[in-house]
């Protein structure tokens, strides 16, 4: 279909638009199934989770189709620049996803009496210093610094 339309920029907003209508109608479709059951435990989470990651996915999924249309669009000379700042990006929003997500588990988990009430907010804090911490490192030995002597210094690997 795509072969039809002769301008690339035309043809590259109708890959973006589908991206967006996959990724809208995919989780869409969940809610709806999770919310017509009337949710057990966990599926409340899944829509915690949904409601809080939702626009970050939007945003990586927008990412992608603003990046391959760069990618067909743009000169050889400009393409190594901008997929190492694409490849910031998407580990920042990733983590930011996974980060989002288990700490909606976490609270999810810890709805306790009053001296477990901390608990939760420590534990989030840590393991989002962690996730953090990991991408960090990933975006390093993506310019490949050498990170085995940060790795070692975190107490990581050694």
């Amino acid at each position: 279909m795509l072969e039809l339309i002769t301008n690339q920029y035309i043809q590259q907003t109708i890959l973006i638009l589908c991206l967006f209508i996959i990724a809208h109608g995919t989780i869409r479709i969940i809610r709806k199934r999770i919310e017509k059951n009337n949710g057990t435990g966990k599926e409340k989470v899944i829509l915690e989770i949904i409601k809080k990651t939702k626009n970050w996915f939007y945003f990586l999924i927008f990412s992608i189709g603003i990046y391959i249309t760069i990618l067909v669009l743009t000169k050889q000379t400009y393409k190594e620049p901008l997929t190492h700042g694409f490849f910031i990006i998407w580990t920042i929003v990733i983590a930011t996803i996974i980060s989002k997500a288990a700490t909606a588990l976490i609270r999810h988990t810890g709805n306790g009496k009053d001296k477990l009430q901390r608990v939760p907010h420590v534990l989030s804090w840590i393991i989002n210093t962690i996730i953090y911490i990991v991408a960090g490192i990933t975006i390093l030995g993506y310019f490949e610094v050498e990170i085995t002597p940060l790795i070692a210094t975190l107490g990581i690997g050694g």
